[in-house]
């Protein structure tokens, strides 16, 4: 299921970085735009709750420190 799009690619996994600390899986597919998917769409409610926040302040720190803890160093090609 697709839930959002970002022009960026750090907003959009800095998104999926925190939704994981919440125990919810999302994958970023490359498209024109890095778009978020959902699988599990009982958790549609809580991401979409989610998004709006972080849609609001997408530099509050719980969404750098989210992507810290993944720890992981990614490579995004250009669109």
């Amino acid at each position: 299921m697709r839930i959002t799009q970002f022009n960026q690619p750090r907003m959009a996994q800095a998104f999926v970085d925190y939704m994981a600390t919440r125990g919810i899986t999302l994958r970023i597919e490359h498209e024109n735009h890095y778009v978020i998917m959902l699988d599990d769409e009982s958790k549609i409610s809580l991401v979409e709750n989610e998004l709006q926040q972080f849609l609001h302040d997408p530099n509050h720190p719980r969404y750098q420190a989210a992507s810290w803890h993944s720890g992981k160093n990614r490579q995004w090609p250009a669109l």
